[in-house]
């Protein structure tokens, strides 16, 4: 049996309807999940019996069934925006505890040196007394507080106190052997030959002492590093609630599209806006920071945002006209934000992990192309356009052509499933090409001047492999449609392309 054919089985078993009764029963998380799980495997490939059955059934209970999800929705936009505050203020507050950690070991460090010296001067090198000693503890520890503070931005690595104690009473005794060695002969005694008399090999008891601070600091560092950043059950359920919304509206259902925004009931639930507001605040738009998407954007939650910004498009694909205003023209930041994972520099992420990057950046353009599909207006256009500077974006696409002399694939990866970034720069050049419809100065710098510089080489290429055609739609209205010509057709021979343009049925 195919897959098809076992979800058409189970839908006739009465599954989808288990679905619809566990989601509005909403009974406990791991019910609910598994629910969600189950949903998304009998839509899996857009299957349009399921797609039917769900939909005659949430005409006649779809309040409840909606209201799960955009409560589901409030909740996981409640986590991270206190999650963002706390982290906020952790770092405000660590910055100037470092600030007081690193100013006290200075100072305690130059008493030191100075006391040295003075003994140094005056031929009295003696044995550490007892406050010097406890000096030296206490500069150990002062430094070890902001080394760790300094190397761990979100909160201090927690070390237990009794290792701590040992190692601190380790250095001092290090320092203290190493002082007693490298100081002068005292009465009665005379420097060997092996030995040095004189302060310098202090740095040596120092040495240790840094040693075995970094070995404290490296303990759980990285493991509390991933703690910090992995996201809540609240936040991380956010994966499975869009993919299932996702495949309710695969293949351009009209009817569930338009259900997802409207449910024509007293109480409406606008799971489209909703979805907008979700990749608003995970972005970190809400908190101001438009601009530092590398801050709140990282390799535990970038997923998420891919799959908002499919589920996004996947509503507005056919297209869905309604849904496409309900996007751009939405009083959120929603579609600035799509437009900055295209136009600005997502870093750190991006210099480990380019392939996430670009991933975001495909989505997103495909999503901008979406909210434009099939209009025969400028407003959602002109929306876009409005914090776009038009050279920025034909820039980004330049670069995205050469990036793929420079980029290093990980041989472990699926090249299938990784986007090039010489793809991602012509889906770019796509959208360029669209919006220049309604832009005159996007159109002129789309134009190569000539192909002699490589930022025109770029141009010069994309243009070669863009092709568009005109389609009559139903209601008799022309629409064209662009898309790449993929670099394998160059090789076709003119018997096979008039094979297939004469003869084929499912052009």
């Amino acid at each position: 049996m195919t897959l098809a054919e076992v979800q058409c089985h189970l839908d006739q078993q009465g599954a989808s309807d288990l679905v619809v009764d566990l989601i509005i029963n909403n009974s406990c998380g791991k019910v609910f999940l598994e629910a969600v799980e189950l949903g998304i495997a009998l839509l899996e490939g857009g299957n349009p019996v399921i797609q039917n059955s769900l939909y005659n059934r949430l005409i006649i209970n779809s309040e409840k069934f909606f209201g799960v999800f955009h409560d589901k929705m409030r909740e996981a936009q409640s986590e991270i925006k206190a999650t963002v505050t706390v982290s906020t203020e952790d770092i405000k507050a660590k910055r100037d505890e470092k600030d007081k950690a690193i100013k006290s070991a200075e100072e305690k460090a130059a008493a030191i040196r100075k006391e040295r010296k003075t003994g140094a001067a005056g031929g009295l090198h003696e044995a550490l007394t007892d406050e010097l000693t406890a000096m030296l503890d206490n500069a150990a520890m002062s430094t070890k507080k902001a080394v760790n503070i300094v190397r761990n931005s979100s909160r201090p690595v927690p070390v237990d106190s009794n290792t701590e104690d040992e190692s601190s009473r380790k250095d001092s005794q290090g320092l203290s052997a190493t002082d007693d060695q490298g100081s002068g002969p005292g009465p009665g005694q005379s420097s060997g030959p092996g030995q040095s008399s004189g302060p310098g090999q202090s740095s040596g008891g120092a040495g240790q002492s840094q040693g075995s601070i970094d070995n404290l600091l490296t303990l759980h560092q990285h493991q509390h590093k991933k703690d910090e950043k992995k996201m809540s059950p609240d936040v991380s359920i956010m994966q499975q609630i869009l993919r299932f919304l996702q495949l309710l509206c695969e293949n351009h259902n009209r009817e569930l599209q338009n259900h997802l925004r409207n449910q024509s009931n007293k109480n409406n639930y606008n799971l489209v806006c909703e979805t907008l507001q979700f990749l608003d605040c995970i972005c970190g738009s809400t908190t101001g920071g438009l601009g530092l998407l590398g801050l709140y954007i990282n390799e535990f939650n970038v997923t998420l945002i891919n799959q908002s910004l499919e589920s996004l498009t996947e509503y507005c694909q056919g297209p869905c006209h309604d849904n496409q205003n309900s996007i751009a023209m939405h009083e959120s930041n929603g579609i600035d934000i799509i437009i900055a994972l295209i136009m600005n520099d997502i870093t750190p992420l991006s210099k480990y992990r380019l392939d996430l990057v670009l991933e975001l950046m495909n989505n997103a353009s495909k999503l901008l192309l979406a909210i434009m599909e099939s209009r025969h207006d400028s407003e959602n256009a002109e929306r876009i356009l409005y914090n776009m500077h038009p050279k920025t974006l034909v820039d980004v696409c330049k670069q995205a052509y050469h990036q793929e002399d420079y980029s290093d694939p990980d041989p472990d990866q699926d090249r299938d499933n990784v986007a090039s970034p010489k793809d991602v720069g012509h889906n770019i050049y796509i959208l360029a090409h669209q919006l220049a419809q309604h832009n005159r100065e996007m159109a002129a710098i789309l134009r190569p001047v000539s192909t002699e510089t490589p930022m025109d080489q770029a141009l010069a290429y994309y243009a070669k492999h863009t092709a568009q055609i005109e389609i009559v739609r139903s209601d008799r209205t022309l629409e064209q449609i662009v898309f790449p010509i993929p670099e394998i057709c160059e090789y076709l021979t003119t018997e096979t392309k008039n094979r297939v343009f004469l003869f084929s049925r499912t052009r």
